[in-house]
């Protein structure tokens, strides 16, 4: 876990935020998969801002509103802009509610976690990041071994879905997957790394 603790004025002199954000991983898609302590942050909310890979049955553990943040609509243009996101976990703060981010998976890793923290810190709203267990650790195939496992990698390589393809050839080559590194791709299901 991280947290800011100190709150001085932002850049633009407006004073200490009196609410909380927490930015909280909901895990791979199973509800039995989020920690204790996201448990925890669901239960204290006012405000729940989740975004769509989170499985909505994480919201029963909630009295808060809860709003889904799609950055993206069915039709591929842009719903709601990461930048009106932020404005608005620093808002809430500021009105002195306890506010949730709730992202898939983990909210540093491809979740745009850090940019809000960074948000957060310069608006001196204070924060705590819960990490949740991501989908590049918790989709391996049970038949094989972990994709770090001790005795087959010296590391992990991950990448944005997006410029990855199972049918590219770099996939198993010394570009993508070192002697010593696994390739997740290997070692993962099909579904868990399109989610």
């Amino acid at each position: 876990m991280t947290s800011q603790q100190n709150t001085p004025p932002d850049a633009a002199g407006v004073g200490v935020a009196s609410g909380r954000v927490y930015l909280v991983g909901a895990g791979p898609g199973d509800p039995g998969l989020l920690t204790l302590r996201g448990l925890e942050c669901l239960q204290q909310a006012d405000l729940v801002l989740y975004d769509g890979l989170v499985n909505p049955l994480l919201l029963e553990h909630t009295r808060a509103t809860a709003e889904r943040t799609r950055r993206q609509g069915d039709d591929g243009h842009k719903v709601l802009d990461q930048a009106a996101i932020n404005r608005r976990l620093v808002e809430e703060a500021r009105a002195g509610r306890t506010v949730v981010r709730l992202k898939g998976g983990d909210p540093l890793v491809f979740g745009r976690g850090a940019e809000e923290a960074l948000v957060l810190a310069e608006a001196g709203v204070p924060f705590e990041i819960v990490p949740g267990i991501t989908a590049a650790t918790a989709a391996a195939d049970p038949p094989l071994e972990p994709p770090g496992a001790r005795s087959r990698a010296q590391g992990l390589r991950t990448g944005p879905y997006a410029e990855f393809s199972f049918d590219d050839p770099i996939a198993n080559s010394s570009q993508f997957a070192l002697p010593t590194m696994t390739a997740p791709a290997a070692s993962m299901r099909r579904t868990a790394v399109a989610s």
